[in-house]
């Protein structure tokens, strides 16, 4: 019926899909809770039918959400412009001096 190359492609696909599907199942969940108001959040069954976006209105309406997000722009900024002169620096004298313990220095760096 199927010749071994067709057979590999149909299976390699099919587990494919179905990985793909697993992947997805949690964002399409995370899609509904989002849309939905508390009470149709977590009932059970689902209902996908009342779908609105009041809740995202709600989060520039009623809380100063620009005034976060400027906040964590801010210290991610503040952090990068920290951390790249040390990680710049300590890599200059991993390569540069031998102090010994290379491999436990990098089994260390990679965790």
């Amino acid at each position: 019926m199927f010749n071994k190359k067709e057979l590999k492609f149909i299976l390699s696909h099919s587990i494919l899909i179905m990985f793909s599907l697993i992947i997805m199942l949690p964002l399409l969940w995370l899609l509904r809770v989002a849309l939905t108001n508390k009470v149709t959040a977590y009932k059970l069954p689902p209902e996908w039918g009342n779908l609105n976006f009041l809740n995202f209105v709600d989060i520039f309406v009623k809380h100063p959400f620009l005034s976060y997000f400027a906040n964590s722009i801010f210290i991610a900024s503040a952090s990068t412009f920290l951390a790249l002169p040390l990680a710049a620096a300590m890599a200059y004298a991993f390569t540069r001096y031998n102090t010994g313990g290379t491999a436990m220095r990098l089994i260390v760096l990679s965790t």
